[in-house]
C-alpha cells in the first residue's frame, strides 16, 4: 500500500490514544520522508511508546536515502525494543550508518534481522558489529541472510557474534561466503573455531555459500569441541554437590542447514577421525539440499540408522571422551527430528536407504525432504510401504518435483489413509498421525490423486498446507467449488492448497482463478 502523509497522521493519532501499544508493523509500505519525519517526533514525544513498544517490524518498504535519517530518529527513543526486523527494506552500507548509531544505544534487543539489505562494505559490516556488540548480553537471534557480507568484511561481524553468549539462532545465508582458513579473513573459518563461545547455539543456517566439504566439516568439529568443553566443565563441576552450570550451556538439540554450498562426494563421513559420527549422534535437524552428493547420502543416512554414542575413540582424544558423550547423548535427546535431502542424488536409488530410516526413526523423523530427486513411481510405492507402517510421526512430508505421476502420488496418498485407519484399529501402541504439509509439486499427479489428496483434509484434523502445483490435474473436473460449499466451515478455514500451474488448458486456468477468487485464503500462492 502507499502511506502517505494522510495516512501517518491517522496513524499518530491513533499511536496518540493508545497508551499500551507491544507491536508496530510496517509491511509493504513506501512510507515517504515526511511520513518518517511525523513518527519520528511522535516517538519522541510518546513516554507510553518508549517504554511499551516491544517488537517493531519494517519490512519490504523501500526506504530512500532521505527517509533514512528519520528512521533513525524514530528507532532511538524506543529503547524498550527487544525485536527488530529492518528485512529487505533496501539499506545500503551508507544508509545504514544513522540505523545502527540509533540502534547503538539500544541493549535489551533480542532479535534482530537485517535479511536482505545490501551491507557490503567494511564500514557496514563495522556498524553492524557495533550494534551485536551493544547488545551482546542479551541478542539471541541475528539474522543476517543474503545481505552482501563476503569474506572481505565478515569477519568483523562473526567476531562480534562471538561476543553473544545467549545467542541460539543465527543465519548467515546468501553471502557468499567461503571457507579460507585464517583470523583476517575466513568469516566461517572463525565462527568454526569460536563455537565454543556460543554455548546456546541450536540453531546455524550458512546455507547458499560456497564452504564446500571443508567448510560442513570444520563447522561440525566446532560444535564437537563446544560438547568436549561442555563435558569437561561438567564433569569438573560435578564434585561439588548441588554444582550449577550457569552459563556454560545446555548444548542440547542442533539444527545446522548447509544447503546449496557445493559440497560433493569427496565428503569424510566414514573415516575414524570424521566429525559425522559426533554429529549423526548429536544433530536434530540437517539440511543438507542440493549438494551433488550421490551415494554419499546413503553413509549419512544410515549414519543416523545406527549411531550410538557409544562408538570407538578417535584419534586425538581421551579414550573416555565417546564413552562420556554416550552418557551425555542419553541425558539430550538426539534422535533425528528433520531431513532436508532435496536435489542431493542423480542415479542414486535413495529410497533404499531412507525407508529403513523411517522404521528406525519412527515417533521421531517430524520433517523429510525428497524433492528432486529423480524418484520414479515404483519408488513412490515403496515409499508409501514405509509411511503407512512406520510415518506417524511425520508433520512435513515433501516429493515434489519428482516424476510419480497418478500411481505415484497416489502410493503417497493411500498410505496416509490407510496410517489414519492403522491408528484408530491400533490396540498396542496408539498413536495419532499429525500430518501437517504435503508436498507433491510438480509431481505429474493428476485428477484422482489430487482429488484423493485434498480429501486428506476431512481425515486429518492437523493437516493445513497441500502443495498440488504445477502437475497435470484437469481442474474443472475436481468439482472443488461445490464441495468447498458442502464442506465443514473448522475444515475450510485451515485449509490452504496450491493449484496454480494445472494442466494447459484454459479452462483450467480459469478455474484457478475463479477458485483463488472466490477462496483467497485457500487458494493462496505462498503457504
Amino acid at each position: 500500500m502507499s502511506f502517505g502523509v494522510a495516512e501517518c497522521k491517522r496513524v499518530c493519532r491513533l499511536l496518540q490514544q493508545t497508551t499500551r501499544l507491544r507491536e508496530l508493523h510496517f509491511h509493504c509500505d513506501h512510507l515517504t520522508a515526511a511520513s518518517w519525519k511525523g513518527l519520528a517526533v511522535l516517538s519522541k514525544g510518546h513516554l507510553c511508546l518508549q517504554s511499551s513498544l516491544e517488537k517493531l517490524s519494517v519490512c519490504k518498504t523501500f526506504l530512500k536515502k532521505e527517509s533514512v535519517q528519520h528512521l533513525a530518529s524514530f528507532l532511538q527513543p524506543l529503547t524498550s525494543l527487544g525485536t527488530l526486523s529492518l528485512s529487505d527494506s533496501f539499506f545500503r552500507a551508507a544508509d545504514v550508518s544513522p540505523v545502527c548509531t540509533a540502534l547503538v544505544s539500544h541493549t535489551q534487543v533480542k532479535e534482530l534481522c537485517l535479511f536482505g539489505n545490501n551491507l557490503q562494505s567494511d564500514d557496514g559490516a563495522l556498524y553492524v558489529s557495533d550494534v551485536i556488540r551493544t547488545n551482546c548480553s542479551k541478542l539471541q537471534s541475528l539474522n543476517l541472510g543474503f545481505c552482501g557480507l563476503d569474506d572481505s568484511c565478515i569477519g568483523s561481524v562473526v567476531q562480534a557474534c562471538l561476543q553473544c553468549t545467549q545467542l541460539t539462532y543465527m543465519n548467515l545465508s546468501q553471502n557468499g561466503l567461503n571457507y579460507t582458513e585464517g583470523w583476517a579473513g575466513g568469516g566461517v573459518w572463525v565462527l568454526a573455531r569460536g563455537l565454543h563461545m556460543l554455548p546456546f547455539l541450536t540453531y546455524l543456517d550458512v546455507s547458499s555459500n560456497c564452504i564446500g566439504c571443508a567448510g560442513v566439516e570444520g563447522l561440525l568439529r566446532g560444535f564437537e569441541r563446544r560438547d568436549e568443553i561442555f563435558l569437561s566443565k561438567r564433569e569438573s563441576s560435578s564434585s561439588s554437590s548441588g554444582a550449577r552450570l550457569d552459563g556454560i550451556g545446555c548444548c542440547g538439540a542442533l539444527w545446522l542447514n548447509v544447503g546449496h554450498n557445493y559440497v560433493t562426494e569427496a565428503l569424510d563421513v566414514c573415516s575414524e577421525s570424521s566429525p559425522w559420527h559426533w554429529a549423526f549422534s548429536r544433530l536434530q535437524g540437517l539440511d543438507i539440499s542440493h549438494n551433488p552428493l550421490n551415494d554419499k547420502i546413503a553413509h549419512i543416512v544410515s549414519g543416523f540408522m545406527f549411531s550410538s554414542g557409544s562408538s570407538g575413540s578417535s584419534s586425538g582424544r581421551g579414550v573416555g571422551y565417546r564413552g562420556c558423550l554416550s552418557s551425555f547423548s542419553s541425558s539430550f535427546p538426539s534422535a533425528l527430528r528433520s531431513l532436508v535431502l532435496s536435489a542431493t542424488v542423480v542415479s542414486f536409488p535413495i529410497i533404499s536407504c531412507v525407508s529403513p530410516l523411517l522404521q528406525l526413526q519412527q515417533g521421531c523423523l517430524l520433517e523429510l525432504d525428497l524433492r528432486g530427486n529423480g524418484l520414479t513411481a515404483h519408488n513412490a510405492l515403496q515409499l508409501g510401504f514405509a509411511l503407512s507402517l512406520y510415518g506417524g510421526s511425520l508433520k512435513i512430508l515433501d516429493v515434489g518435483d519428482n516424476p510419480l505421476y497418478d500411481d505415484g502420488c497416489s502410493s503417497i496418498i493411500d498410505a496416509f489413509f490407510s496410517l489414519q485407519q492403522r491408528s484408530f484399529s491400533s490396540c498396542l501402541r496408539p498413536f495419532v498421525p499429525s500430518l501437517v504439509h504435503l508436498g507433491l509439486e510438480n509431481s505429474y499427479a493428476g485428477e484422482k490423486s489430487c482429488g484423493r489428496a485434498i480429501e486428506l483434509f476431512t481425515l486429518y484434523s492437523s493437516l493445513v498446507c497441500l502443495n498440488l502445483k504445477g502437475n497435470a490435474c484437469y481442474l474443472p473436473s475436481l468439482s472443488l467449488g461445490p464441495k468447498l460449499l458442502h464442506m465443514d466451515p473448522c475444515i475450510r478455514e485451515r485449509m490452504r492448497i496450491q493449484l496454480h500451474g494445472n494442466s494447459a488448458c484454459r479452462a483450467s486456468e480459469n478455474e484457478y482463478y475463479r477458485l483463488e477468487t472466490a477462496y483467497p485464503f485457500i487458494f493462496s500462492s505462498d503457504f
